[in-house]
């Protein structure tokens, strides 16, 4: 076996002794916390807390997109809503096949179709993966205040921190192009401006906030109104688990890996009952808003390609080309070829009619010796 299908089998047996150990601690997790999360799905008001809970994580991936298309804009080739919903929503749909950087296959294989080369999908890919990382850092300290004595001194330092962050933006580039070596391309040479970066820096941190209030409505619905520490320790645990789950590439959206950082994060304010409860009912209104709202995008963007009115083809007002058999264009001076009053042409400046009864041609008159 050459090292090639040797390196491949070695990665699928890896993925799959992954999945199988995460799927079994999850299953021994629910084994003895399977009464609270089945009590909580059998309540009444169930569905409109998981509905409202997908409907807030679904605007925060709304704003994740807006961030990722305004760097894709920035590397100049702006995309209309409905290839920006295409791209994305393959790219989020990629996510839960097993194995790495399916994701940004799919971003890729869509963006060319959208007439964005492979080198900015990916330049765009590597930015964005940086920008996700860096902002979930700083929002996750926001967890601080439950789980650390010294909250005033972290949350300090994640002022400093999005301050610098803010005040350098292109910290995003130097992460971006570790990324792309991990990736194995080159990094990207980008002209993107800082304006733009803080501009995206903003938007992506107001998208972890508005997605990690799906995870304050469903503590809310398990364990009662939650206090700000709480609601503070939720949002930034969530953005901390997305980007652990994000980092191992071997699992499909993190699975296993996200739960057991959301765990640890809550563990300080609920029971572990409560906790596996709203573990559990979290991945399902995140899987919920991504899937349905990444085929509903896909849906809406084959809608406004079929509705916007296709551009003529190049050349199809043109006169077709002339035929071999078509009659040569008559000049003023010459009669047409179907008129029985024209002589035969004693000169080439009139072309022969095409007839039968053309008359044979001259005899040429004897050479003088």
């Amino acid at each position: 076996m050459t090292p090639r299908p040797r390196r491949r089998v070695l990665r699928a047996a890896l993925i799959t002794a992954f999945v199988a150990a995460a799927c079994y601690g999850m299953y021994r997790a629910l084994g003895d916390s399977a009464g609270g999360v089945t009590a909580f799905l059998s309540r009444g008001d169930a569905p409109a807390v998981l509905a409202g809970a997908a409907a807030l994580d679904l605007v925060g991936l709304t704003l994740g997109m807006a961030a990722w298309r305004s760097l894709l804009s920035g590397l100049g080739h702006p995309l209309g809503p409905g290839p920006t919903m295409r791209v994305y929503g393959a790219a989020m749909l990629g996510k839960y096949l097993p194995g790495p950087f399916w994701s940004g296959l799919a971003s890729v294989h869509t963006g060319r179709a959208s007439g964005v080369p492979a080198a900015r999908m990916l330049a765009a890919y590597a930015l964005n993966s940086a920008l996700v990382l860096l902002t979930a850092g700083v929002v996750g300290l926001a967890a601080a205040p439950a789980v650390t004595d010294h909250s005033a001194v972290v949350l300090a330092l994640g002022l400093v921190v999005l301050g610098v962050l803010l005040h350098r933006p292109r910290l995003v580039l130097r992460l971006a192009e570790t990324i792309a070596r991990v990736l194995r391309r080159p990094p990207p040479r980008t002209p993107l401006t800082e304006s733009l970066l803080r501009r995206s820096i903003v938007v992506q941190i107001v998208s972890w906030a508005v997605g990690g209030l799906h995870l304050v409505l469903i503590v809310a619905a398990v364990d009662g109104p939650p206090d700000v520490h709480t609601a503070l320790l939720c949002v930034g645990g969530f953005s901390l688990a997305s980007a652990a789950g994000m980092l191992v590439l071997v699992v499909p959206d993190g699975a296993g890996v996200r739960e057991v950082v959301l765990t640890l994060a809550l563990a300080p304010v609920l029971t572990t009952e409560q906790t596996v409860t709203v573990v559990v009912v979290s991945r399902m209104a995140c899987t919920l808003a991504e899937v349905s709202g990444s085929l509903a995008g896909l849906g809406t963007a084959a809608l406004l390609a079929r509705a916007r009115p296709r551009p003529a083809r190049e050349g199809a007002d043109r006169p077709a080309p002339e035929s071999p058999d078509r009659p040569v264009p008559e000049s003023p001076d010459c009669p047409p070829p179907e008129s029985p009053d024209r002589p035969w042409p004693e000169s080439t400046d009139c072309p022969a009619p095409e007839s039968s009864d053309r008359p044979a041609a001259r005899p040429s008159a004897p050479s003088e010796v």
